[in-house]
């Protein structure tokens, strides 16, 4: 299966990490992907085989940022962009402001500035390289049932871990997948 992109996209041969998620909530996905660069792009208006258009978020700085997820994590309705940060290993949450089209801008996720809050919220820490190794974790819909999404990671045991989403912080873990190594060979989860 492929997938079309606009004129003017980055090669997706140089995507280094993809998420899927409805930051303009027009009930179809739209792609964010970092380039081998550190850019970050975001590709909207999915028909099934093509995205009609595609925007450069940044230039550089995700080249040591994990994406995680797109979606609403303080229950505001507003999506919300999750990401981790490779030199803290902190978590970080960029709160989304309401889009006179639905969603969110495009803006309020682009820079922390431009967000809810003017700066990327603290959302967990303790999420190293080491401790959550890099692209095993992904935020995944809300298996709780209480409108924020939740997050699997995979542990630098081999574990699995289920994280309910908080509207301010991430919530407890639960133990899904005791110790297995064989989970490393897998190349995502959610």
């Amino acid at each position: 299966m492929s997938v079309r992109l606009p004129s003017g996209s980055p090669d997706p041969a140089g995507f280094t990490q993809v998420i899927l998620g409805d930051y303009n909530l027009d009930s179809r996905p739209d792609l964010f992907a970092t380039t081998s660069g550190g850019a970050l792009w975001a590709f909207s208006g999915y028909t099934g085989a093509t995205f009609s258009a595609a925007t450069q978020i940044s230039a550089t700085a995700w080249a040591v940022r994990d994406l995680v997820s797109i979606g609403d994590h303080n229950a505001d309705g507003e999506p919300d962009l999750l990401r981790r940060s490779g030199s803290s290993g902190n978590l970080y949450v960029r709160y989304g402001i309401a889009d006179s089209g639905g969603g969110s801008t495009i803006a309020s996720l682009s820079t922390a500035a431009g967000s809810l809050t003017g700066v990327d919220t603290t959302y967990a820490t303790g999420w190293t390289e080491t401790a959550k190794p890099t692209l095993h974790f992904y935020g995944t819909p809300d298996v709780t049932g209480d409108g924020i999404l939740d997050i699997w990671a995979l542990n630098s045991d081999g574990s699995v871990d289920v994280y309910t989403g908080g509207s301010a912080a991430i919530g407890t873990a639960t133990k899904v997948i005791s110790t297995n190594t064989t989970w490393f060979a897998k190349l995502a989860l959610g």
